[in-house]
């Protein structure tokens, strides 16, 4: 499930991301837009209920309140307006999306592979994600962290002023 992937997701969106599609997103961990980016979720103007989960990631992103404005109005919002409630991490120009988007996926691909599942496991666990797990697993996570080979390159990447190369080890 992209929610529990161990790994950082990326939600990628151009044009509409509306119903399950902004859930899908919602259970991302980073979601990015181009301009002409539209976002909302329609439940209230078909008479259904979106899965407790799907709301729950909602809820966790943009918070209980502008939960309530995008469930109980059905609400279309631009980009700008999700990037403003917090939905989204960031909107480009719609002729820059593919290589800004892919700048940003890379920035995030080139950091610690083990300290990036450990801060997701983390966060799970602060706003009792389903599946999240034990503090003394969290705990034996960061012990990890501080015991890899990841950890001794990004010391010496920093004292000797170079991007580390880390290799999730």
């Amino acid at each position: 499930m992209v929610r529990q992937a161990s790994k950082p997701t990326i939600a990628l969106i151009k044009g509409f991301c509306m119903g399950g599609g902004f859930g899908l997103v919602a259970a991302c961990d980073l979601r990015l837009s181009n301009e002409a980016g539209k976002f909302g979720i329609p439940a209230a103007k078909l008479g259904i209920g979106y899965p407790t989960r799907a709301i729950a990631d909602v809820v966790s992103i943009v918070g209980p309140a502008n939960a309530r404005e995008i469930y109980l109005t059905a609400k279309v919002y631009s980009a700008a307006e999700a990037q403003r409630i917090g939905f989204l991490n960031g909107v480009f120009a719609d002729e820059s999306f593919d290589a800004e988007a892919a700048a940003y996926c890379q920035s995030v691909a080139r950091l610690a592979p083990l300290s990036a599942s450990y801060h997701k496991a983390g966060i799970n666990n602060a706003i009792a994600q389903e599946g999240c797990i034990c503090l003394d697993a969290l705990f034996a996570m960061a012990s990890t962290c501080l015991d890899s080979e990841d950890y001794k390159e990004g010391r010496r990447a920093f004292a000797e002023k170079r991007a580390p190369v880390f290799e999730g080890r």
